[in-house]
């Protein structure tokens, strides 16, 4: 097992980190099998983290985020998804994430739909699926 490299790693540093692997090892415990586990959570934390962050930006941000990192490489025509966002999502541009429902949505597809552009209303929905799929 490894412990370090040695112009990171002080001696020092080194020997003790050996006295700890030395003494689980005599518990009859697999040091590898702790840094997995420790590797384990770090990982789970990060996610955690990330998840915390990605619901704590407001729609706008997320519209923002959604044109410059997605929309702008996959989708031929995002200007047309940019601009349907804007002109429809304008309600929800101030609401968190995390905030909004199914509720929120409901009556900006619905004026859409009032006004017969009905393929608007669903391109619309799809763009906002897509939106917050991945907004992680």
């Amino acid at each position: 097992m490894t412990i370090g490299v040695f112009p990171d790693l002080s001696i020092k540093e080194a020997r003790k980190i050996a006295r700890e692997l030395k003494r689980l090892m005599a518990k009859g415990i697999d040091p590898r099998e702790v840094k997995r586990q420790q590797q384990m959570e770090e990982n789970e934390k990060r996610i955690k983290e990330r998840e915390r962050k990605a619901n704590d930006i407001t729609f706008k941000e997320l519209c923002y985020k959604y044109i410059e990192e997605y929309a702008k490489i996959y989708i031929i025509h995002w200007q047309k998804d940019a601009a349907r966002i804007y002109n429809y999502g304008k309600l929800l541009f101030l609401k968190k994430i995390r905030e909004i429902k199914s509720n929120d949505i409901e009556p900006i597809f619905n004026d859409i739909r009032k006004e017969e552009k009905y393929a608007t209303a669903n391109l619309f929905l799809i763009t906002l699926r897509t939106m917050f799929n991945i907004r992680q």
